[in-house]
């Protein structure tokens, strides 16, 4: 992914997926990311456990 001025641009190898405008063009501080194969290889630590908030 490459992050520019005015858009975001999603590469493989040398190839551009997509280009998305950004919303907001302010400095970056965290990126998140989200799509196909991103969660299910998160891997919680051995004493994670649900919220009870609910």
């Amino acid at each position: 992914m490459a992050i520019e001025d005015t858009h975001y641009r999603i590469l493989h190898g040398e190839d551009a997926l997509a280009v998305r405008p950004r919303k907001n063009v302010g400095p970056i501080t965290r990126r998140h990311v989200k799509g196909m194969g991103t969660q299910k290889d998160r891997q919680g630590s051995p004493d994670d456990e649900p919220s009870r908030k609910s």
